[in-house]
């Protein structure tokens, strides 16, 4: 366990299994180089899926940005409708999406600003239900299973990152 950690993502190119190591202090993670993404074990987790798929990779599969995205969004919305008891209306209001001006991937951070989770078990327990949504409401089987291929790994990563 790393409660009291800062876990770090360390940012390398798409070839190699991502790299996390950890720090007891913020101060130690501005000096090290190549940091991607930190997360701040002794906070509540936000509720965030992270897509970043190489666009080389979906043009091999013949799948397109925008597919990718909207399933895997459309299915974090879902999930959220599920588990909060909030209208539509303001889970659309609460979401936060980034992505990147790098033209040569599909990334993007999907983020609901306006819920905590108390731990990284329902992180990964809210992560497996937008996997279940997206498996189920994929129609063409090429994007589905591409796209249970994205969130396997970012189940994957968001486990690494809190466990």
């Amino acid at each position: 366990e790393v409660e009291d950690k800062l876990v770090i993502k360390i940012d390398q190119n798409s070839d190699h299994a991502p790299k996390f190591s950890v720090a007891d202090d913020i101060s130690e993670v501005y000096g090290l180089p190549g940091i991607h993404e930190c997360i701040n074990g002794q906070k509540p987790l936000r509720v965030m899926i992270d897509i970043d798929v190489s666009q080389e990779d979906m043009e091999t599969t013949d799948v397109k940005t925008q597919e990718v995205f909207f399933q895997i969004y459309l299915s974090f919305i879902r999930a959220l409708y599920r588990i909060l008891d909030y209208s539509w209306k303001n889970i659309l209001n609460g979401l936060v999406i980034a992505t990147s001006s790098d033209f040569s991937k599909c990334s993007y951070h999907i983020l609901y600003a306006l819920a905590l989770l108390i731990d990284h078990h329902k992180l990964k327990a809210f992560i497996e239900l937008v996997y279940t949504i997206t498996e189920k409401n994929s129609a063409s089987l090429s994007i589905k299973n591409y796209l249970v291929k994205i969130l396997t790994f970012v189940l994957f990563v968001q486990q690494k990152k809190v466990v």
